[in-house]
């Protein structure tokens, strides 16, 4: 039996296999610092994940006094869908104040 040939026939399907589950590509670019493990988004990630959390909090916040002290169960919960809908344009104001220091 031909060892070495079957072990070639079996790289290109290993290959395959790894290549479409590789996770090293985020590794290497945290190793070099590149893409987004560069200093400066760094900094933007980090407030970027202070304001998210300031946001989602202060909503939920909003939420449960509407709910409990209003008693507006059947109409507050839109309060999430208002939330989601404004969130991407609170990051943006994040990235470009991020940007501009």
């Amino acid at each position: 039996m031909d060892y070495a040939a079957l072990f070639n026939r079996r790289i290109p399907l290993l290959k395959i296999a790894f290549s479409r589950f590789d996770q090293s590509q985020p590794a290497f670019q945290a190793f070099l610092k590149e893409g987004e493990y560069t200093p400066k988004e760094i900094k933007s990630n980090t407030l970027k994940e202070a304001v998210g959390f300031a946001y989602w909090g202060i909503t939920v916040a909003i939420y449960l006094f509407w709910s409990f002290y209003g008693n507006g169960w059947y109409i507050s919960w839109l309060i999430f869908i208002i939330a989601g809908v404004l969130f991407p344009l609170v990051m943006k104001l994040c990235d470009s104040f991020s940007k501009k220091n």
